[in-house]
């Protein structure tokens, strides 16, 4: 999210993110394409344009910084980790999640097992049945879901 601030969208999508060359200017938006934030947004329409320009420069410098940290915290090759892009609902639906990912997740992170007051099997069988629920796979929950908040 911190890359996508102020790194251009092509250059992220295209690339993996534990490996975001934050350093090569040729992959930053443009100055004035560098997003603040919602509450700064607002009131950066107030500045004077090199207030404006100075202001987005150390916003995009501590979202580099940010991101760099991150890097050095976080191994993120982990497999539990790398499972959670198994997650995506649009994963589950093309068929190209791992029938494993939940139990990969549910063992590298105890505490969901804890909070969610589940063993492994019971999360891995949640998953499974997942993986085969028509509805899912055929995106037909969609429907059901806006009809029930009134969003059709």
């Amino acid at each position: 999210m911190f890359a996508l601030n102020f790194m251009k969208r092509s250059y992220i999508k295209n690339s993996h993110i534990h490996r975001l060359n934050v350093v090569d200017s040729s992959r930053w938006l443009s100055i004035r394409e560098v997003y603040p934030g919602l509450m700064a947004s607002d009131t950066i329409k107030e500045l004077l344009l090199h207030q404006k320009e100075s202001f987005l420069e150390r916003c995009r410098e501590w979202y580099r910084e940010a991101v760099k940290q991150l890097y050095q915290r976080i191994n993120l090759d982990v497999p539990v980790l790398q499972s959670l892009l198994h997650l995506k609902p649009s994963a589950i639906v093309n068929e190209t999640s791992s029938i494993t990912a939940a139990a990969t997740i549910a063992s590298g992170l105890p505490c969901i097992t804890t909070v969610l007051n589940l063993n492994t099997q019971q999360i891995d069988r949640q998953w499974r049945s997942l993986l085969a629920d028509e509805n899912i796979i055929f995106e037909q929950w969609k429907g059901k879901f806006f009809k029930i908040f009134g969003l059709l």
